[in-house]
């Protein structure tokens, strides 16, 4: 039985009703209906020749195609006129029409908006003005965009797992002579990926840092807690005071060196020593006395010699110090993921070329920088890790997900072409189908694939009504991955609460279940500072020098004593020889950059048999 065509002009938002669009308002003589996958569907028409402007702003632009098979009106397309007839003279002219919804592009991002999640689209690897790119959902998925050819609603469709099923097509229903095999692409083995993470790791102390007691134990204080020093002046002066910078990013939040040195009481010193050979020297708590003689000899009475001395007094000095410090880091971080994630498919050729292999390298945003949805990736910017973290493993699945669709899109090599009537093959008119497709020609006897085009035609001189059907296949060995949980590091299993235990030794696997993956443990790349267990005074101060100190002063006036001939000008001429100064080592907060390669392990990505080359035909 011959299909009626049913031609009826219509405004834009009319649904299809087959009891008001089974009208020819354009006498049809034949017609091509067709779509490609992620394209929009075409009908191309002849019809009589209506010798009037057909974009006349008065006319309608939107037809509804549909066909009478039987009692059952089914509708093929949905379209717009586009463009005037190339053969406006002739009694026969050919208009053709596309199934573009005028609210595509809004369709469109209101579905990507839906496909913005997580480890499918991560916008570290997308820059910030290409985030409301709807086509950016599509870059880790193995889907393309499809437009319904009636409805027009937007949707996406996977290229290997159909949405609305397998329609089989045994032997006997497609034209023997009429089917074509083709070899339509070199699958691809291999993807490497490289990808560059970066982030400034940035922390500043709460609080601050009290170091004071670093110095103390430095100086060796008394139990009062005090420091000593026979140029007590100098320190005072040069002590570092609130908003001093130093040691590479730290600054003083308070210093000083309090002064509470006290002048020695007089000492009663005695008339009559008593000596062999030397003149003596006294030292009464930290304060020197070189001896100068002023009186003569005496002789009397005494035992001894008597003298009347003149002493020369160096008075030391006591502080009590207060250094407290703060800290603003800003340090650059990143980490390069490396991995290569191949495919193990049956061969299409003897000599595998250099184009079986692709290479993605990316450059992330920074993961310390708000991102689409004003999140921080990286969570703690103190943190000095990335991929490791719940968010950095998403991160990584992402990559993966985006070598994996590379793969798929060119796992599809071979195109199986056919031909069937039309009535037979309207089951099959749907890019979200996949078909099974019977001949004993075929390796294995059979081709399933992802239905990629068709093209219905009704030709009304000859009568002819057929359909050309393509599916493509991949050529892969089949199977699927499970993983493993790994070995609990922290607490026996179910100990705590799901999300606390560790693992090591984990195999992860993607929700597509054709991939498996492990990350190296973490390895420290940094000076090793942890801003996230934070930093005190026992892990922030490298070192606390004190170059000549009280002791090594007054030894140094010892040796200078000349016994009498010891003056005050001659005592402190060596001090000013040896100052007391404090040298504090900070552990730098400026460091890096710091960088570290990650290497993933990938394990071989799983592609579907769905046609066995390797197979012999039963031709």
């Amino acid at each position: 039985m011959a299909q009626k065509i049913f031609f009826a002009w219509i405004d834009e938002d009319e649904e299809f009703d087959p009891d008001v669009h089974n009208r020819v308002d354009e006498h049809v003589f034949s017609m091509t209906i067709a779509q490609s996958e992620g394209d929009f569907a075409t009908a191309e028409c002849v019809i009589k020749n209506p010798r009037i402007g057909l974009l006349n702003t008065g006319r309608k632009q939107w037809a509804f195609i549909s066909i009478q098979d039987g009692t059952t009106i089914t509708p093929q397309i949905k379209g717009r006129l586009v463009g005037i007839p190339s053969n406006v003279f002739a009694t026969l002219v050919t208009i053709n029409f596309v199934a573009r919804p005028s609210n595509f592009e809004e369709q469109k991002a209101a579905l990507a908006s839906t496909l913005r999640v997580l480890p499918y689209w991560d916008p570290i690897f997308i820059s910030p003005d290409h985030w409301d790119d709807p086509d950016t959902v599509l870059e880790s998925r193995s889907v393309l965009w499809h437009i319904d050819p009636v409805t027009h609603v937007v949707s996406v469709s996977d290229i290997l797992n159909p949405e609305d099923g397998v329609e089989e097509v045994t032997e006997d229903e497609h034209l023997y002579n009429d089917m074509q095999v083709t070899l339509d692409q070199t699958p691809l083995r291999r993807v490497s990926v490289t990808a560059t993470i970066p982030w400034t790791q940035a922390s500043a102390s709460a609080g601050g840092i009290d170091i004071t007691s670093k110095i103390k134990q430095a100086f060796g204080t008394d139990i009062n807690g005090l420091v000593k020093s026979y140029t007590m002046s100098g320190l005072i002066d040069d002590w570092p005071k609130q908003g001093d910078k130093f040691g590479n990013g730290w600054v003083v939040t308070a210093g000083e060196m309090q002064d509470v040195s006290y002048i020695m009481p007089v000492v009663p010193i005695p008339d009559i020593f008593s000596w062999q050979g030397t003149i003596p020297r006294l030292a009464l708590g930290s304060v020197v006395f070189p001896l100068k003689v002023t009186g003569e000899y005496h002789s009397g009475e005494k035992a001894g010699y008597n003298f009347q001395f003149e002493l020369v007094v160096v008075q030391m000095g006591w502080g009590v110090p207060t250094l407290k410090v703060d800290y603003d880091a800003q340090r650059e971080f990143a980490q390069v993921v490396t991995f290569t994630l191949e495919t193990d498919q049956q061969s299409i050729i003897t000599l595998p070329g250099d184009d079986e292999a692709y290479q993605i390298t990316l450059n992330a945003n920074k993961v310390s920088d708000q991102t689409w949805d004003a999140s921080v990736p990286i969570g703690d910017v103190q943190s000095r890790d990335y991929v490791h973290s719940p968010r950095g493993m998403l991160s990584m699945e992402y990559l993966i997900l985006v070598a994996r669709a590379h793969l798929i899109a060119r796992s599809r090599a071979v195109n199986t072409t056919f031909r069937m009537g039309y009535r037979q093959a309207l089951r099959l008119q749907s890019l979200r189908k996949s078909g099974l497709l019977h001949d004993h020609r075929l390796p294995g006897g059979q081709a399933l694939g992802k239905i990629t085009s068709y093209s219905f035609s009704i030709d009304g001189s000859s009568g002819a009504a057929r359909a050309d059907i393509t599916i493509a296949s991949c050529i892969g060995y089949g199977g699927s991955y499970a993983g493993e949980a790994g070995t609990p590091t922290w607490v026996d299993e179910g100990w705590v609460d799901e999300g606390w235990q560790e693992y090591e030794n984990t195999i992860t696997v993607l929700d597509t279940a054709d991939v498996q993956w492990t990350i190296p443990k973490f390895a420290s790349f940094d000076d090793g500072l942890d801003f996230l267990t934070g930093l005190n005074a026992n892990n922030a101060v490298l070192n606390v020098t004190v170059t000549n100190p009280n002791t090594v002063q007054e030894a140094a006036l010892w040796a200078a004593s000349e016994g009498p001939n010891t003056d005050q000008s001659k005592v402190s001429s060596v001090l000013q020889n040896i100052p007391t100064q404090v040298s504090v080592t900070m552990v730098p907060m400026e460091g890096g950059p710091f960088q570290q390669e990650v290497v993933l392990s990938v394990s071989d990505l799983v592609v579907p048999k769905q046609i066995d080359l390797e197979a012999p035909s039963n031709a």
